[in-house]
């Protein structure tokens, strides 16, 4: 994927304009909606424990209703979406923070935030929830009744971020010292995965 990023906004492999995501497209019936979201929060909660990451967090972010040009223009489906993202988010026990203006142009997102070494805010994971593709799309499923039923979501989702990101956030936490990140074909991959999970361990106490 390449992302034209301004000069000025480049840093490092925490932004590039060259970049490789993990990402995947769940279509799902509203029904579903709240299984599947839950399941990815879950999923990138257990990333981020494997790794030994802990200081993050989540982020509801929404569309602004004073900046309709950015967004898809229909208010209803934006506040029915957000309402069940929050639903979902308040279920699971997760403390978060909203940020109006930071969603998607198709639906709001739910974002797992990082902070740099310099301080700067970064999103590692996000959650999208899409009304508008059933639209855009022409979307449409047999339901059980055996009807064409056109309310479909879609949920986008890279629990990883970027590659490039991630790797950045991981050689930050174990401070360089895995030989693996140096020297990816040195040995087996499960090794060099047990000493990066021990380095991120022993850093988190203090070690």
């Amino acid at each position: 994927m390449y992302r034209n990023e301004l000069s000025g906004t480049l840093a490092g492999l925490l932004r590039v304009r060259m970049l490789s995501m993990n990402d995947a497209h769940v279509y799902c019936t509203l029904d579903q909606v709240a299984s599947e979201v839950r399941s990815n929060v879950r999923m990138a909660q257990e990333y981020y424990e494997t790794f030994g990451f802990d200081d993050y967090d989540f982020r509801l972010s929404l569309w602004d209703p004073d900046n309709k040009d950015k967004y898809i223009d229909q208010p209803e489906n934006w506040e029915a979406t957000q309402n069940h993202l929050r639903e979902i988010m308040d279920g699971l026990g997760v403390e978060y923070t909203e940020a109006v203006g930071e969603a998607a142009f198709y639906g709001p997102k739910i974002d797992i935030q990082f902070r740099t070494a310099l301080g700067r805010e970064e999103s590692m994971s996000t959650i999208q929830l899409d009304f508008a593709a059933k639209e855009r799309f022409g979307l449409s499923y047999m339901d059980e009744t055996g009807n064409e039923n056109g309310e479909v979501f879609v949920i986008h989702r890279a629990p990883l971020s970027t590659h490039e990101r991630f790797v950045a956030f991981l050689l930050g936490a174990v401070g360089w010292k895995s030989t693996y990140l140096a020297f990816p074909g040195a040995s087996s991959g499960n090794h060099h995965l047990g000493e990066a999970q021990g380095v991120c361990r022993a850093r988190k106490r203090g070690l």
